[in-house]
This record gives structure tokens, sequence and C-alpha cells, in this order.
């Protein structure tokens, strides 16, 4: 549901223009076309529909499927919409990396709802969409702590994009972040798109763009074009279609949002005493966080967490005026100017500004105390100047100079001071002030005089309905002697706008009789009527309640229908009296006095009935509020029977409906138990019986809900064609919760209704926590969304939290057991250390040192106690200064398990060898230490590397630590037997909250918390410590050598000749020098043999040398001849270069 405003019983309006009305202009002109011309005009398949069906049964198949298929899959789980009556802003966020155009999306928006521009955005900022919408548009900067905080109560999000840039990393990183914690709407738009010079490439870009933004979201998802700036703004025509997208928005109430209550508080004020401050600067504060209630209702004194401060209780939680209301109920096609309001605190509109320090008040850029006599010379001073100019100009305390200001109702009456005003009035004090909810805000109506000639025909009504009524009722007051009042309801800006004209005597035809002794006279009338008047109102109507104005519903049959009865008040006259000036007297010169009394006494005739009606007074009723169209829905639902009334009626039937009429916007329910009340009251003057009263009651909402079933059931038999499916009957079963919901206290008043269910969402609270660290004030940052989320009360607990965990597909690295983490659970932040597992088939949760790469494990921490269910995010940092970073989302999952423990276990092998071996025992060595180990593992299960099964039985005297086991097979004394265990593995009880918001601007964006063992040890130059044991180390084995298998010769002889050995290796021969006899020398004979080897060895070193020597010789010879030759050669070529010469001449010569 778009919100909770009822919308089911709005008036249709019948299309004037467009496409729908010319269709419904040609089908009319059509009937008046004789039939044989109609006939021709028709085309073939209107006139013959059956030769254009299915051809083929399977195209018939086809098509039904897809159409079943497309149903099927906008069938979506009903869900109860807790959603109040008046709902509070939409959150819409803008999002995008830095330098995008947030800020100037944001201000474009505001000047296209309100008209007004901010320069310098600053905190949330509250403004009216439309006739039943309000907005809250906030910016989202590049930290991720404001990304996740945001994320976590968005309605809508404004994803920006540079299309020349592309999709940055922030965009990614928000999406998946959105994905978790609920996924809210999300609405991409296009920026920089002027910076495409050809047309061509800037479609390429925008199908690409959209093609990526589609697989991210969903298939379809608006993705809005922003073409270009014009003058520092976006153009408007695409602000304006973007705003009009964000106005018709419709969204689906999330699980942890519509359970849990928040608050996003649009401005902060410390509320601490200021001599403490000065006496202790770093004391805890008393803050106060203003702003609307969202998700469930808020109860007082509950705990809440401040998101990136920590976890407090409320002290106190105070209604406040909205400060941006809805407009009136009245119908309209579009909002005016003055109900295009705007609400943003911290970023000065309405010329207040809230800081950490002070509130300021712009008075104007050419305005200031010393010049104040220039510039009053240059135009005329407002109201709220004038106001402020009187207050600094007084020299005296406020209330000395209320007690000696005077005040003359007319120029002729005698003046009253403050001091005999307030003793005149002492005894009615407690009336003077009315505190009317109007819509969720609280406004003061000042009573001058009687109430009851306020509630006229069409019951209560909106403050300008009943100030205008008030007009209405003077006017016709005026003939009446001793009867002359003043307007009720003064209304105007704030309390000081009130202006009084001394200038009387303009009244037209009015004597002044009346206005003799007006003092005494007024006191008397205060003293005696109020203590009848409204005494006789209260007896006969009961506590009546709000309305508002419009048009009056009357419920019949049980609720099930409502009759619309248009209100017949001349609202021209009403506007013409708003015109008037409501401290004078004002007659109508075109009724007498006895005319108007006469109809004074008609409209009160109603008000006052003490005798029951005739039929035949019944009847001339009917028809005269027939003649006046006051019963203009009575030929539609005929005339309805007081089911109450035995034999007669108290009320006639017109009257009925009328009385019926005045109750608007109630829940049927509540609406039922009104018309009961209504019609159950006593005549004056009699005594109601007290024996039958609760059997009367019972036979009569007997018989309503007899008339009511059968009417469901008839209605059901029409509309409902089969039996009803299971997806039917959840989501009436959804619809009778949610109305249940609704009516459970709407018939309680406000304070009532705010002491059993608390502060529902919508109404605007102020929310004192004290003892906040004085660091969140001092440290205020606008930019940052303050974030005050509700807890349940099992999740102020702190425990094991076991969670279902993914390493995200784009974080490059795998996560290692115990490394810190920072966490966004629920609406907390928080730093912790992981220890990863899988659960195995026998449900056992076996530790693992990293997390799988494309596979889901478990992860196991301590933290806040959450419920199932919530999705869970972690990053690897929250640092954006200082470094080049990736993408830093690291895992994400959800909420498995919540226990005070949790049981993770790691797998141990001890190992052992055998010290002596039996047939099927063997004593082991070198498993345990001591016998008392051994005793604890007594009947375990062990095995040996080769597979061979055993058990532990008992310990040996010796050696230490050895014991005896049996085994299913003799074992060998080179097998290894080892014991599979498994060690309890204890989960670190490490909680560090984020608290961002209490450190400086330089110091958020460098914040890094606990770092990972690898970062210390890169930081540290040191290298990672390295177990010599942990290293593999080559296996040397010795090749064993097996005897062949010898098979007796009686064996032999008796086996068949298949099974007889055959193919024996053959001896190998033995070598010949294998043969020889060792020959053992003497001594001497070794001496010799030894000398020889040596000289052997000495001839063979100089042999070397001479051949190196001789080397050398032989390559210096080759040199020489070398440049030998080349000298030769160089004269032999000289010597033939003379011939030649000599030859040439003697050739020439003759």
């Amino acid at each position: 549901m778009e919100s909770g405003i009822d919308d089911s019983h709005k008036g249709h309006r019948k299309p004037h223009g467009g496409r729908k009305a010319e269709k419904k202009e040609e089908s009319r002109l059509k009937t008046d076309v004789p039939l044989q011309k109609q006939k021709h005009s028709e085309t073939a398949k209107q006139r013959n529909p059956k030769a254009f069906t299915f051809q083929s049964i399977v195209k018939a198949e086809r098509t039904f499927r897809r159409t079943a298929d497309v149903k099927e899959k906008k069938t979506r789980l009903p869900e109860i919409d807790r959603t109040p009556e008046l709902p509070p802003p939409y959150v819409v966020a803008v999002v995008g990396p830095p330098k995008v155009g947030k800020t100037i999306l944001m201000q474009c928006l505001i000047k296209s709802f309100t008209r007004n521009n901010i320069n310098n955005i600053r905190g949330p900022v509250t403004l009216v969409s439309g006739k039943k919408r309000r907005i809250t548009l906030i910016e989202c900067n590049n930290d991720i702590n404001a990304m996740i905080d945001v994320a976590k109560v968005a309605d809508l999000v404004l994803l920006l994009i540079d299309a020349k840039f592309g999709f940055e990393m922030e965009t990614f990183e928000f999406l998946n972040i959105c994905q978790v914690h609920g996924f809210p709407k999300i609405m991409g738009v296009l920026t920089h798109l002027d910076m495409f010079r050809e047309s061509k490439a800037m479609q390429k870009t925008k199908k690409r763009l959209k093609q990526r933004f589609w697989t991210e979201i969903y298939q379809g998802a608006k993705l809005f074009y922003i073409s270009g700036l014009k003058n520092g703004e976006y153009m408007r025509r695409d602000v304006k279609n973007l705003g009009r997208f964000i106005s018709i928005q419709k969204f689906r109430p999330l699980q942890w949002r519509s359970t849990h209550p928040y608050i996003l508080s649009d401005r902060m004020e410390d509320v601490t005493d200021p001599e403490k401050i000065r006496a202790h600067p770093k004391q805890d504060r008393d803050v106060c966080f203003y702003g609307y209630v969202r998700g469930a209702q808020l109860k007082d004194k509950s705990f809440v967490h401040i998101a990136g401060c920590g976890d407090f209780a409320i002290d106190s939680v105070t209604l406040m005026k909205d400060p941006c209301p809805l407009p009136g109920a009245e119908k309209k096609r579009s909002l005016n100017e003055k109900e295009k309001l705007i609400y943003a605190p911290l970023s000065g509109m309405r010329g207040t500004t809230y800081d950490k320090d002070a509130i300021y008040i712009d008075m104007g850029s050419n305005y200031n105390a010393g010049n104040r006599n220039a510039y009053q010379g240059e135009r005329k001073l407002t109201a709220a100047e004038q106001l402020m100019e009187t207050f600094k100009d007084s020299s005296e305390m406020i209330d000395e100079k209320l007690k000696t200001s005077q005040f003359k109702l007319t120029s002729e009456a005698k003046a009253v001071t403050g001091e005999e005003f307030d003793a005149n009035t002492k005894m009615i004090e407690s009336r003077r002030e009315e505190v009317v909810e109007d819509g969720g805000r609280r406004r003061r109506r000042v009573v001058f005089d009687d109430k009851d000639m306020d509630d006229g025909e069409d019951g209560e009504m909106d403050d300008d309905e009943a100030e205008e009524e008030d007009e209405d009722d003077e006017e016709e007051m005026a003939g009446r002697p001793g009867r002359m009042f003043a307007g009720e309801d003064f209304e105007g800006d704030g309390e000081g706008d009130f202006e009084f004209d001394d200038d009387s005597e303009d009244d037209e035809g009015v004597s002044s009789r009346w206005k003799v002794d007006l003092k005494s006279r007024g006191a008397e009338l205060y003293s005696g009527r109020l203590s009848s008047v409204d005494k006789l109102k209260k007896l006969i109507y009961g506590q009546q309640e709000e309305k508002n104005d419009g048009d009056d519903e009357t419920e019949i049959l049980g609720g099930l229908l409502r009759v619309v009865q248009k209100n017949t008040q001349d609202m021209a006259s009403k506007r013409g009296n708003n015109m008037l000036e409501s401290t004078r007297f004002h007659s109508d010169e075109k009724k007498s006095g006895g005319e108007m009394v006469d109809d004074l006494r008609s409209r009160l005739k109603s008000l006052f009935l003490t005798t029951k009606v005739g039929e035949d007074d019944e009847r001339e009723g009917v028809k005269k509020n027939r003649k006046t169209g006051e019963d203009d829905d009575e030929d539609l639902y005929g005339d309805f029977e007081d089911l109450e009334q035995k034999g007669g009626s108290l009320f006639p039937k017109s009257a009925a409906k009328e009385d019926d009429g005045d109750d608007m916007d109630e829940d049927e329910e509540g609406d039922e138990e009104e018309v009961d009340a209504k019609e159950e009251k006593p005549e004056v003057g009699k005594a109601p019986p007290a024996g039958n009263e609760n059997s009367r009651m019972a036979k009569i909402m007997e018989k309503k809900r007899k008339l009511k079933e059968a009417f469901d059931a008839e209605f059901d038999e029409e509309k409902t064609i089969g039996k009803k499916t299971y997806y039917d009957t959840l989501k009436e079963d959804v619809a009778h919760q949610d109305q249940a919901n609704r009516s459970e206290f709407a018939g309680l008043d406000n304070e009532q209704r705010i002491r059993y269910e608390g502060f529902r969402p919508g109404l605007y609270v102020r929310v004192q926590i004290n003892k906040v660290p004085m660091e969140l004030v001092t440290n205020f940052d606008p930019t940052y969304p303050y974030l005050i989320g509700g807890l349940l009360s099992q999740e102020q607990n702190i425990g094991f939290v076991q969670v279902r965990l993914k390493k995200h597909r784009w974080y490059p690295r795998i996560l290692k057991n115990r490394d810190p983490m920072i966490v966004s659970l629920g609406w907390r932040r928080f730093q912790t250390l992981p220890v990863y597992s899988t659960q195995d088939h026998n449900m056992r949760n076996r530790m693992l040192k990293y997390t799988p790469m494309h596979m889901h494990c478990l992860a196991s921490f301590w933290g806040p106690i959450t419920p199932q269910g919530t999705g869970m995010l972690s990053v690897e940092s929250v640092r954006t200064a200082g470094q080049e970073t990736g993408f830093r989302i690291t895992s994400t999952g959800v909420v498995l398990d919540l226990n005070k423990s949790v049981d993770v276990v790691k797998k141990l092998k001890l190992t052992g060898e055998p010290l002596k071996i039996f047939r099927k025992t063997a004593f082991v060595k070198g498993m345990f230490n001591s016998a008392l180990e051994i005793s604890r593992f007594e009947g375990a299960a062990i095995r040996t590397v080769s597979g061979i099964r055993g058990q532990i039985k008992r310990a040996l005297k010796e050696p230490e630590g050895a014991f005896r086991a049996t085994f299913e097979d003799k074992i060998l004394p080179s097998d290894i037997v080892f014991v599979r265990t498994w060690f309890k593995i204890d989960v670190p009880q490490f909680y560090n909250p984020l608290t961002n918001l209490l450190l400086p601007h330089e110091q958020r964006l460098q914040w890094q918390g606990m770092r990972r063992v690898g970062e210390i040890r890169r930081e540290l130059g040191q290298k990672t410590e390295q177990n010599k044991d942990s290293f593999y180390k080559p296996i040397v084995r010795k090749e064993r050598r097996f005897k062949p298998l010898i098979v007796p010769r009686d064996i032999q002889s008796s086996l068949p000749y298949k099974d007889k050995p055959k193919n024996r290796p053959k001896k190998g021969k033995i070598h010949p020098d294998m043969q020889k006899v060792a020959v053992v020398l003497e001594p001497k004979e070794r001496s010799i043999g030894q000398m020889l080897k040596e000289m052997e060895a000495i001839h063979k070193d100089k042999a070397t040398k001479q051949k190196k020597d001789a080397a050398q010789k032989k390559e210096i010879y080759v040199k020489q001849n070398a440049l030998l030759k080349e000298k030769y050669d160089a004269a032999q070529r000289r010597m033939k270069k003379a011939v030649c010469k000599r030859l040439d001449r003697r050739q020439s010569k003759k």
C-alpha cells in the first residue's frame, strides 16, 4: 500500500479530455446511429468474434500457460501493512559518488516541489510533495558508514551515475548494502549526458548502462536521463518528471522496519545545564533529538541505539507539533502555494538555523540594529520584525508589561487592564485554551464563550471550518437581545499576529446599546452558562471526537456500506465571513431580527429533541430533505429501518442518516459502536431501563451480524466462481488482521492511545536521552544521518551469533579465521573476530581456516542478539582517505542461530609407533604422555595408515605413555598408528561498537580499528613465523625386496598343473672377475705400488704442463706467422702494382 490513508471511498472523476473520453464519446455516438449503419461500421472481428478465436489447440494451450505464468509471477506473499492513517514522510535518499550532482539534484527537487531555494543543504529536508504525501530528502556522502545508515532508513533511493565516467565502486557498494538491509526502491539517474558530443555514442552508453543497471536490480528498473545543466540547474522538464515518479511510488513494508521503531533525526539540541558544562566541560550531556517516528510504535523509557554512538535508554518522549503537516481534507486537484510546506531546520529555512551552540534567526541581509531607522524608512517592517523591535526597545519584563497593559474591545467600552482581566477570568482559566489535534498537529483554540454553538448540523469540523461556522452563528444571533458574543476562533501565523482596530464607528446599522457594561455581563455569562450548558451537552451527546470537514459518511449495514452526504452549507458565505474582522460584530441586513431568531431555533431544534416524532413528521422530514438535496442517496439505497427501535423511532429516518453522516474517517468497527451509542441515547428527563439493557444490546448486535453475514454470502456468491484458493484465504486473513490492528485503538483519544500503544508512526516527537558522550555534541556534523533505532527486549543482550556467510565474489582475497571484521547487523555497526566453520552430515560444526571460494559457510562471533533472518554485511575497512581501496564489502550473510554458547570443533590427529607386535595385539608408544591421558581415550577407535582398524585398551606400566591396542589384523613395525580427535575452539568475546559520530570529521575518514596480523607484520617489516615441523620434507623409503614364494615339492606334486610354479627366475651367470681369488699384498709390495702410483701421477702432471706450454708456444707462432704473411702480401701487392704501371706505359708508347 502506498500509505495508510484510506482511499477506498474517494469519489470518481469522469475524464473530460484525453483519448479515453474521446472513445466514450465515439461509443455514445454509435448508439444514436441506426442499426443498419452501425453494422456496416463494425469490423469483421466485432461482427463475428468466433471466427477469430484459436485455430490450434497447441497455441491455445501455450497462451493459457503464459497467462497463468504471468499471473503467478505477480503473486506476492501478503504482508500486514502497519502504515498509520497519517504516515510519516517517506525518506528519499540521494546517493552517488562524489561530483555527480547530488546537491544540485536536491536543490532542483526542492525548488520544483516548494518554489524555495536552499543554497547550503545540511541535514534532512522535509517537504509536502502531494495532497497525501510528504517526503524527506537526505543526501548521502561517500563515507561507507553513512551509506550503511541511509540504506537502513531509505524508502526510495535516487542512485546518481555519471554517464560519461560510468559506474563507480561506490554505486555497487551501496547496491550490495541495500540488498542485505531490505532492498528499498531504487531509481537510477544518469547525469553528465551533455558531455557527449555525438548522439550515437550517447545512445550506446545509455543502453550499456541500462543493461548493467538492470542486471544488478531487476529487469525493467527505472533509469532516468537528465540531459544537462542550464544556469547551474537541471532542466525543469527532467526534474518535473522525476518528481512525478517520486510522488507516485508505492512501497512494500519491510520486515525489520515494520517491527522496530526508528527516528531519522532532523535536528539535535543540547539541554544540559550550562553551569555544569562550564564547571566540567567534558561531562556527559543531555541531548534531545527531534524527528518523525517511523516503523513500529515507540515506547517511552525503552532502549534505543544511536548508530555511530552506542546504546542508550530513553529518558522521555514528548509529542510535538508537526512542523510540516499535510494539507486539509477538502477535495482539490492540486496544492496551492501556502500548502507547499518545507521544513529544513539545519539548512536555515524560514529564517531559523540550528547550530550546536545556538539558534540563529535571519533578520535579512540589509537589517541590523544600528541602522534600523534608515531601514524602516526604506520599507515597512513586517509584524515579526516589529515584534522583535518591541522586545529590543523594552526595558521592562514581559510579565510586568502584561499586567500594566490595557485593552478595549470597542472605542466606547471601558479599558481593562491585565490584572483585572486575570481576576475576572480566574475561575475559567483552565478553559482559556483548547488543544486540538488536526491531522497530527496541535493547534490552540482560544475559547471566549460557551462551546455548544460550535456544533452545527454537520458535526465537528476542522479548525478552518469551525472558524467560518462561528462567524455564521454570530450573524444569525444578532437580533436576539442579551445573546451577543464575540468570534471564537482567532487563527494566525503566531500568537502575536492579532491586530485590533479601534475604529468602531463604521459598524453598519448596529446599535451600540449592547456594549454597555460589557465587562460584568461577560463575567456573568461565563460563570453561569459554562457550568450548565456544557453539562447538558455532555449529558445528551457524550464525549464528542473531532471530525474532518468534507463529505459526511454514514455507515449502513454494520459498516459494510456507506452513504456519502454532501455538506449543504454555503461555502461562499463562509469565505465572505472570513474576510470580516472577527473582533467586531457584523449583522446581515437581509434578515430581520425575528427571522434570525427563527432560523437559529430551527437549527438548534435537531440538537435538543425531547419527544418522539410521529410518522407524519417523519415523512415531512424526508420530503423536506429531498427538496433541499440533503438526502441524494435515498433513492439509491432506499429507506433503511432503524433496527434498534421497536415500533417507533427516536429520530426521523432522514435525521438518523444525517446524524450518522457526521462520523467521518473512522474505522468500520469504531463507527458502528459510535452509531449504536448515539441511537441508544435516552430521552431527556427519562431514565434509561436498567434491567434489560444488556439483553437488548445483544439482540440488536445479533440482528446486525446476521444481516451482514447474509449480505456477505450473497456478495461472495456473485463475485467468486469456484472454491477459494489458499492464497485468497491468506489475503483475507491478512486483511482482517490489518483491519483489527487499525480499529483496536481507533476510539481512544490521542493521550490514551499513546499511553497504551506508544507513539505511533507519523508523529513528530522530541526524544530526550541523558548521559550522552560530549563528543556527539562537540563533533556534530549535519551531513551524516543521525539514526535512532529502537531495540526489542531480547536485542539488548550480547551473546554468540551464528550466521550463514559467503565471501563476496568481487572481494579479491579469501577471509582468514579470527581476522577482525566490521559487521553491520540490525541498527548496529561493530567490529568482531569471527570463527568460520562448516556443518558436517552429523551436525558437527568443523572449523575452517579460510572461507570457501564460492560456497557458503558458518561464522560464529560475539555480538548483540539479533532476530533470526536478519541480514548481515561485513566490510574490511571504513577508511576512505589516504589509501586506494578496492571493493570494500567482504561478505554477506543472514542470522541463523542465537545462543549463549557455541560449539565449534577442530580436528586433531595423535600419532604413535608400534613398540611390540603380537598376532592381533600390539603395544603402541609415542601417542600419549601419561597414563591419565590414556584413561581418557580408553575405547577410542584408532587406525593405521594402511587402513587396519583397532581400539585402545589399557595403559602399560612401562614405558610411560604406552598402551595396549587390539587390531583386526597383524600390523607391521613400519605402520603409523593414529587416533582422530575433535578439539573445541573458543570464540573470542570481542565486541567493539563503531563510534564514528564521536570523532572529529578528519578522524572519521581515517578510523581503522583493530588491524589484521598480516598488516601489523607488513608495517613492522617482520616475516611470518615458520614452524620447521610444518614444512614438507622429502620422504626417503628403503626399497623392500620380498623373497620369492617357495612351494615345497610335496605340495607341488599334489597341485594341479595350472597352479604349479613354472616360470622361475633363472640364476644369473657369475662374472669371471668374481671367480678369481683375491690377492693380499705384503706391506713392502703395497709401498712399492704406492710409489709407482705417485710417480705415475707426477709423470701425468708433467705431461699436462708440457702440453699446455706447447699450446701456448704454438699460439704465439701462429700469430707471428700471420703478421709476417700479412707483410709479405703487402709487399707483393706493391710490387705487382709497380709492374702493372710500367706495362701500361709501354703499351701507351706503342
